[in-house]
């Protein structure tokens, strides 16, 4: 009996003296600094200042560290799993974006740890100019890993997850898988209520929370210090999901961003703690999505330079003969635009049809003669931003131009000849009516080749019309 109870006291004090030294281990305050270090799940512990957080593991067989801000809080960080854990080694320092401050810091444990990265980081690093000596040598000594690869580690293991950000391209998110828990150093603001894009884009914060979704995390420690639970992650992605889905079906529609903003910001299936910042969330969301469009149109032209070109051929001028002007020119003009965001082509098909008068003195011999063009072109288009009911847009390309019919010349006089190849440039301009119905108002130069008259304008034909335009397919993403 008193054999049972000595060794239940044995037992019983050991307990006691492994919950002291875990509760000792699970928060160290350094307060003249304001740093600490707090235990997070299972072997996961945060370290913290003011401005910075990091995250390190510990297991039986060394410990993990994530990358730091910056040396003095790497010097820190040292010694406190020192303190904490002296029978153990820091073995590994995790990299997940490319800084010259953070890789210094990383040097800190360079005596005894591996410096592991992503493999983008890896190709950055070797290609940025050194800011530090001893820079070069860290760089040498960065292990790549790829997407498929892991650190495991005492039974445990950490996943590099690549999420890139449009200033940090390499920026990739640490999974601790058996402690489920992720850390992120560059991370969007996800713990502020209402969200707050910051410099960041809508397309790099609706990548970012796509990635996120995919992991089986149960909270996010960011770089800032916030602690995110998945819900909320997950709650914040449907909200971007459900904005942009109405955004992108207005911005197709031909809908600017502040009357998409107008439009969506009352709607009650959409939170209210995210109202105070909604417009701003539908101009970045509006800002990051480009249509992809097609517009067909119907154009009646007058063909101005063809009725101011007068109809006398070489060798008549100046010889006190007289020349008549080309008259009722009349023009059709079909085109299909197809565009995404700002650029697109053009494809167009003009027909026109021409009435000349031509008198040849002193014989006084008229002639009337009926001349038809037809020319295709294919024109490369650049134009404003759909955010205004009005648009502008400049073309050019090439033209291959037909003629039937021709003029009537008297006997011994021969007809201009003239190549089907030339080059068309010009403007267009469109008003919105009503969603996908327009007002379209094309101006077109075309400058063909071959045989000229030797009168202005030579070869160059100008068209200027007013027309209707629809849009049959169009879409923003």
């Amino acid at each position: 009996m008193s054999r049972r109870c000595g060794t239940l006291a044995i037992l019983l004090g050991s307990l006691w003296m492994g919950l002291a030294s875990h509760a000792d281990a699970q928060v160290r305050l350094t307060p003249e600094s304001g740093r600490r270090v707090d235990l997070l799940q299972g072997g996961l512990y945060s370290a913290s200042d003011p401005s910075h957080t990091a995250v390190f593991l510990v297991t039986a067989d060394g410990i993990v560290v994530s990358d730091l801000p910056n040396r003095p809080f790497a010097l820190w960080l040292k010694s406190e799993p020192a303190r904490m854990f002296p029978q153990l080694a820091v073995t590994d320092v995790l990299l997940s974006h490319f800084e010259p401050e953070r890789l210094d810091a990383a040097g800190v444990f360079a005596d005894s740890a591996r410096l592991r990265a992503d493999s983008t980081y890896v190709a950055l690093a070797r290609l940025a100019p050194r800011m530090f000596a001893a820079q070069e040598d860290l760089v040498k000594r960065l292990t790549p890993l790829t997407p498929e690869e892991t650190v495991s580690i005492g039974g445990s293991n950490v996943s590099f997850v690549h999420a890139p950000l449009t200033d940090a391209a390499d920026a990739t998110v640490l999974w601790f898988a058996r402690e489920g828990t992720a850390f992120a150093m560059d991370a969007p603001a996800v713990g502020s209520t209402p969200f707050h894009f910051g410099t960041l884009t809508g397309s790099d914060v609706l990548r970012w929370l796509a990635t996120m979704k995919q992991l089986p995390f149960g909270y996010l420690i960011t770089g800032t210090g916030e602690s995110v639970t998945k819900e909320d992650i997950d709650g914040l992605s449907a909200y971007f999901n459900r904005l942009l889905s109405l955004v992108s079906r207005d911005k197709a529609s031909g809908f600017g961003s502040k009357a998409t903003a107008a439009r969506v910001s009352s709607r009650p299936d959409l939170p209210d703690d995210q109202a105070r910042e909604r417009a701003d969330h539908v101009a970045r969301l509006y800002d990051s999505l480009r249509v992809t469009r097609a517009d067909v149109y119907a154009v009646g032209a007058i063909d101005s330079l063809r009725g101011l070109r007068e109809t006398c051929v070489n060798g008549l001028r100046g010889k006190g003969k007289e020349c008549s002007s080309a008259r009722d020119v009349r023009a059709n003009l079909l085109g299909l635009r197809i565009s995404r965001g700002s650029f697109g082509m053009t494809f167009e098909f003009r027909d026109d049809q021409e009435h000349t008068a031509a008198i040849l003195a002193p014989t006084s011999f008229n002639t009337t003669a009926l001349v038809k063009t037809r020319e295709i072109s294919a024109l490369f288009r650049w134009g404003s931003s759909t955010e205004r009911r009005w648009q502008v847009g400049i073309l050019a390309g090439p033209s291959f131009t037909m003629e039937d019919g021709g003029y009537a010349f008297p006997r011994g006089v021969s007809q201009p000849t003239r190549s089907p190849f030339a080059v068309t440039a010009g403007a267009d301009l469109t008003w919105t009516l009503v969603r996908r119905v327009q007002i379209v108002a094309p101006i077109r130069l075309t400058q063909e080749s071959g045989g000229a008259f030797d009168t202005w304008p030579d070869n160059q034909v100008l068209v200027a019309g007013i027309g209707i335009g629809v849009m049959p397919f169009s879409r923003a993403r």
